[in-house]
């Protein structure tokens, strides 16, 4: 999923790669990798701002996060607000430019 079609959906601003100033939103994919380097700047944030951001991890696979992932992500808790699971949605884990700006795009609604 691409972090822009995200943003777009819940009236955000995509700010890029975290570089260290503070976000409201971090968006990761449910890999190691990804999960590892989005709590670290979970981590980074909460203990120079003291505020915490919402953590939105992107499903990989059809069918929810792992026992694995779970695992992983009950670590980061101590640095983010609140865990939000996005499930898998082909439409913008493939798209090449956010399109949550159409009735039909797929994007959730509020």
């Amino acid at each position: 999923m691409r972090t822009t079609t995200f943003a777009m959906a819940i009236d955000g601003i995509d700010r890029g790669v975290f570089v260290g100033r503070p976000v409201d939103v971090l968006v990761c994919r449910s890999t190691a990798e990804s999960l590892q380097r989005a709590g670290q700047a979970a981590q980074l944030q909460t203990e120079s701002t003291g505020s915490r951001p919402l953590f939105a991890v992107t499903a990989t696979e059809p069918g929810g996060l792992s026992r694995a992932v779970s695992a992983r992500l009950r670590l980061t808790s101590a640095y983010t607000a609140r865990v939000v699971t996005v499930p898998l949605v082909r439409r913008w884990q493939d798209s090449t430019a956010p399109t949550c700006r159409t009735p039909d795009s797929g994007c959730p609604t509020r």
